[in-house]
């Protein structure tokens, strides 16, 4: 969430304060579920323990079936499927910013 918050020039209470607002929980949920996608995608690989210590503080996650459970998994995967946009949306989004040139 560093690089993010780093992008946008926010502070990390700036970001806490937007989950709470109406108009930005959406994002920041989405966000925070991209980030635990992404560490959670990184438990078989090289990174492995790093990213055990990235959901362990970051996100609840517990080793030995405690925390998390297989529903809160599933929770999650059905929440990005839904917030995920299909590649045709990206790029009919990407057409649309190429045409007013941004």
């Amino acid at each position: 969430m560093a690089g993010l918050m780093l992008h946008l020039g926010i502070t990390r209470e700036t970001w806490s304060s937007y989950g709470g607002l109406e108009d930005y929980s959406v994002v920041v949920e989405r966000a925070r579920a991209r980030m635990e996608d992404y560490w959670a995608s990184r438990l078989d690989g090289k990174g492995a323990r790093g990213a055990k210590f990235a959901l362990s503080c970051c996100y609840g996650w517990k080793e030995g079936g405690e925390g998390r459970s297989a529903e809160d998994a599933g929770a999650l995967d059905s929440f990005l499927k839904a917030v995920r946009p299909s590649r045709d949306e990206v790029e009919a989004l990407y057409a649309e910013e190429t045409d007013q040139g941004l």
